[in-house]
């Protein structure tokens, strides 16, 4: 009943919870009394002072914080593998007839808490303790470095002077190598936390012996919790693969950083043999066997890890779907999770996106797994039946076209946040009374200026109203969806695969165009000179004939070979070219309406920044190749370049396809103001999502 992990192959480790021994030093599955080798491909020990005094921290709340007795602090895992080839260990100096550990991840936390044990033993003159022997490949002369380490009080000769300690090695040892060197720092930071550390009116030798008794303290074989706080380790251990499969290991761990995460702890926690699962009275009843009992515990613990196994490999199996995935998880970084399931977790322990502590969820997982809630007997069990809730509320609310539309929104607006909350309402809240309270969220995106009382008077260049506009924007897209039984349900991940902007539907200013970029000028033209080709014969003879502005972009192409040719003679032509299609669009007052809403629509950054500043035209063509090249267009931005929002049977006529006019706004906007008119009333409206 051991857990796997998520490394390149899923059987390659088995994870384990292991502990020091007791104060008689009987071995129980714990690190001290083992022997572990560091082979050549690791790098030496490189703790600094922050590294070290860091953890060492860490077991100093914890040993004299208020969590309850029984509590353990968890180091970070080890990974290793049993050198089993005795030949091996024979041409490696190594005892053939001992179990040696071939150390992969995790030789520098050793190497700490070798050096605080050896200190603790100095400090309180005590021969003996609880130890554990090292073995570098690359430095086999520092196999008794540990034992070499002296602690002196620098005062010794004054009296007068308290006791301040440091450390140095025997004569044996000069600290002249860099791992020697870096050891014996390591051991002067760990004596400087202890004496500036030291509690007030207690001895040092009590003081360490308390970091003893926590250090060296195990769990019960009954599953009952120690009277006293402990320090465990998570120990992953190579199952028997071929020897070249450690140092690959080593290198995938450490090159790609593919770390044991939250995740892997947490099934750690969940399926170690030492997990606590509570048996129904009812099945124990009468019984007074112990080692029935016994018995009935341990086959019960099988049932409900073999239950988490189960689920937990289909949990992660959904959570890879892409759909699912894009809808209730907003951020750039995809990688975060190696292991899905461990957003879930982080939803459940409230964590933070700017949280950027990797133990938060690890730390409140344990605290909630002790944690009795509604008088429940089986704390861990109800933590795991959590998990299931929250997996299911999300998987129900994205086969909901009203919820997944809804609430998919409200992720890709406000992230992680938006779920931790309606998560933690949706089970305290009737039906229709969450639905308004999804409403009201929603209608908080997109709240308008105190200026401003209606849609149309917002402004693009107005930087206030921008975020507003493309907030809307995106809304009415979401919405235009969920209301269409037509369309299927909106791909979430498409939409976030590019960066989407807020962009004119029909723009020409010179002013956007890179002055300094002549590429960017000939780019323009050769555009244009395709949309005016397609629209010459439709207007051959007519005052809307195309055929000069044609013959005066080809001539500005071929003047722009010569380095005369200026910005200057471009943006006359620009400026011609504008006015042919002003005529083309009969664009009245378009100054006025040019940075109105009427006139936006969003657009992915893969369009290039002179076809985004171009004319109706220009754009629609742009729209259609990349529609039928299968990029992804969000519908209403498809919608408004194939003129699907004309309701007049004149809007129909062949010409209107080309140009974008006055109606085209008007009938825009009419069905902006339609399907966004729920979320844009007044505070005291109560409209709900249709």
């Amino acid at each position: 009943m051991k857990p796997t992990t998520i490394l390149d192959s899923p059987n390659i480790l088995e994870p384990r919870a292991i502990v020091g021994t007791h104060t008689d030093d009987k071995i129980i599955e714990g690190i001290c009394g083992k022997n572990f080798f560091i082979p050549s491909y690791q790098r030496g020990y490189r703790w600094n002072e922050l590294q070290v005094k860091q953890l060492i921290n860490d077991l100093y709340e914890f040993f004299y914080s208020t969590h309850d007795s029984g509590d353990f602090y968890c180091l970070q895992p080890i990974v290793l593998k049993t050198i089993t080839d005795i030949e091996r260990k024979i041409a490696l100096n190594l005892s053939a007839d001992e179990t040696w550990y071939e150390v992969i991840d995790g030789q520098q936390r050793l190497t700490t808490i070798r050096i605080i044990l050896a200190l603790m033993q100095k400090l309180t003159q005590r021969k003996g303790g609880p130890s554990f022997r090292l073995y570098y490949e690359t430095r086999p002369n520092l196999k008794d470095v540990f034992s070499a380490i002296e602690v002196y009080d620098i005062y010794e000769d004054d009296e007068d002077k308290p006791e301040s300690y440091k450390a140095r090695f025997k004569s044996q040892y000069d600290g002249t190598d860099i791992d020697s060197w870096h050891i014996l720092k390591a051991a002067n930071h760990i004596l400087d936390f202890f004496q500036n550390n030291e509690i007030p009116g207690i001895s040092i030798d009590t003081f360490l012996g308390k970091f003893k008794e926590c250090f060296t303290n195990t769990v019960r074989f009954d599953n009952t919790k120690s009277d006293h706080k402990s320090v465990q380790v998570l120990w992953y251990e190579l199952k028997d693969h071929d020897q070249n499969s450690a140092s690959a290991l080593f290198k995938r761990l450490n090159e790609m950083c593919i770390k044991l995460n939250n995740a892997e702890l947490i099934r750690a926690l969940f399926l170690s043999d030492s997990a606590h699962y509570s048996v129904d009275q009812e099945i124990t009843q009468g019984i007074t066997d112990p080692l029935l009992i016994n018995k009935i515990t341990a086959r019960e613990r099988n049932r409900k890890q073999s239950h988490i196994i189960t689920q937990w490999d289909m949990i992660e199996h959904r959570l890879r779907e892409p759909r699912l995935w894009a809808f209730i998880y907003n951020e750039q970084n995809q990688s975060k999770y190696n292991c899905r399931i461990e957003y879930i977790f982080d939803l459940i322990s409230q964590k933070s996106e700017s949280d950027r502590d990797s133990l938060t969820t690890l730390l409140a997982f344990e605290a909630m797994s002790h944690r009795t809630i509604d008088g429940t007997a089986d704390p861990l069990w109800n933590l795991w039946l959590k998990v299931e809730m929250y997996f299911a509320t999300l998987l129900a609310w994205s086969e909901d076209r009203d919820m997944y539309h809804l609430i998919g929104y409200l992720v890709a607006t406000n992230g992680r946040k938006a779920l931790v909350d309606l998560l933690s309402k949706a089970s305290k809240k009737k039906k229709k009374d969450f639905k308004k309270y999804i409403h009201t969220l929603i209608t908080q995106t997109v709240r308008l200026p105190e200026n401003i009382n209606d849609i149309e008077q917002l402004s693009y260049i107005n930087p206030s109203d921008y975020k507003v506009m493309r907030q809307l924007l995106f809304l009415f897209n979401i919405e235009s969806t969920r209301q269409s039984v037509s369309e299927p349900f909106f791909p979430f991940e498409r939409y976030k695969e590019s960066s989407w902007t807020l962009e004119h539907i029909h723009a020409q200013n010179s002013d956007l165009i890179d002055q300094n970029n002549r590429s960017k000028w000939e780019e323009f033209i050769t555009i244009n000179l395709t949309s005016l080709r397609n629209l010459q014969s439709r207007f051959k003879g007519t005052p809307l004939d195309s055929s000069e502005t044609i013959e005066l972009l080809n001539t500005h192409l071929n003047d722009m070979q010569s380095d005369t040719y200026t910005f200057m003679r471009f943006r006359q032509m620009f400026d011609i070219l504008s006015a042919y299609y002003d005529r083309l669009a009969e664009n009245k007052a378009k100054a006025g309406q040019l940075h109105s809403i009427s006139n936006m629509a969003l657009l992915s950054g893969n369009v290039n920044s002179s076809i985004g500043n171009s004319v109706f035209e220009v754009k629609r063509q742009k729209i259609i190749e990349m529609d039928a090249a299968g990029e992804y267009i969000p519908l209403c931005t498809r919608k408004v370049f194939l003129k699907y929002y004309n309701t007049n049977d004149c809007d129909f006529k062949v010409s209107q396809m080309f140009f974008w006019g006055e109606q085209d706004r008007i009938n825009y906007l009419s069905h902006l103001k339609s399907i966004l008119s729920p979320y844009t009333t007044s505070a005291t409206t109560s409209n709900n999502p249709r």
